[in-house]
């Protein structure tokens, strides 16, 4: 089918959400002068802040090694690991696991996430609807006829909307803009 003979709409349908999850990122560290002692210190010291957390699932990531140089020009390797733990949200919990962490000597930051599958299927369902209204307006203002669906171009976004705040006892999480897009073609009847 000739490009020119399709009608082609773009369709963007976004809706404001509270955040339903907690996810908190946490970073550990460990130097020394020797390779395999900084990372030894990191593992260490993840393996302590993760017992900590014991009752929050905590998932690890890589470790990663790089050199810092201070003032007086000694050299020594960083070790770093990242982990992170999702909840649902729930003040009491969250406080709880700030608590863990103000406790131990770790970098840390708190970010309220949105994920709702079925939220986002009605999103999408909401989006096809709008494309194919738009569609059928400009096919009548051309004094065509809107024919079959052409082609869908869908590509889900996987990361999840999230507003990163600083922990503060209390906090609530705010809502999120959250959004689906879809492009739809349609053939022309004539």
């Amino acid at each position: 089918m000739e490009k020119n003979n399709v009608i082609t709409v773009t369709k963007t349908v976004t809706e404001k959400c509270a955040a339903n999850l907690v996810r908190i990122s946490i970073t550990v560290r460990g130097e020394n002068k020797k390779y395999s002692a900084a990372i030894a210190e990191a593992e260490e010291r993840s393996a302590k802040v993760s017992a900590s957390l014991g009752e929050f699932e905590v998932r690890g990531g890589g470790i990663s090694v790089g050199t810092v140089t201070d003032e007086k020009k000694n050299t020594v390797y960083r070790a770093s690991r990242t982990f992170s733990t999702e909840f649902a949200f729930d003040a009491e919990k969250l406080e709880h696991a700030v608590d863990k962490l103000c406790d131990s000597d770790v970098n840390w930051n708190v970010a309220f996430v949105f994920f709702d599958d079925v939220k986002r299927k009605t999103l999408l369902d909401s989006a096809v609807r709008a494309a194919r209204c738009d569609a059928e307006t400009i096919a009548s203002a051309a004094g065509v006829k809107l024919g079959a669906l052409y082609c869908v171009d869908y590509a889900s976004d996987s990361n999840r909307p999230m507003l990163m705040r600083a922990a503060a006892f209390g906090a609530e999480p705010e809502e999120l803009s959250v959004s689906e897009t879809v492009t739809c073609s349609w053939s022309i009847d004539r």
